[in-house]
């Protein structure tokens, strides 16, 4: 339920619905943060989406690339795109290709090509087989 609320914009459901959950003693896993980071970034709620990501630690969830990626997409969508290169440069893990390819998007959304040409950059580096993925974006 959580993932169709947060792609169909119904953010406020996603929160209730986490709430809930908590309520319940139903405790969040990987797949629901997700859904809660991809909600937050899709409406724009950067402080609620730090909160939420945070909140991994707490319920013993470590992020993953693909956390990681919905963090940087958040910012990228907020014209934050330093703030989203300090967190990927900041990552404990090595930055995935999904995790470039969410900061090359919020270069394009916003016209940056500096940004975008680093990015691509990180992404040729990541395999020669990943350059026609910049070329799309």
């Amino acid at each position: 339920m959580l993932i169709a609320f947060a792609q169909h914009s119904q953010t406020e459901k996603v929160f209730d619905l986490f709430k809930q959950m908590e309520g319940l003693g139903i405790k969040p896993n990987f797949i629901t943060f997700l859904c809660v980071l991809y909600a937050c970034s899709h409406t724009g709620l950067v402080e609620k989406g730090q909160h939420y990501f945070e909140l991994m630690k707490e319920y013993g969830i470590e992020p993953g690339g693909q956390h990681y990626a919905s963090l940087v997409d958040l910012f990228g969508r907020a014209v934050k795109l330093q703030e989203a290169l300090s967190i990927i440069r900041e990552m404990p893990i090595r930055p995935t290709e999904s995790v470039w390819k969410a900061f090359l998007t919020g270069c394009r959304l916003h016209g940056n090509t500096e940004l975008a040409d680093y990015a691509a950059d990180r992404i040729f580096e990541l395999g020669p087989e990943l350059r026609f993925a910049c070329v799309i974006i």
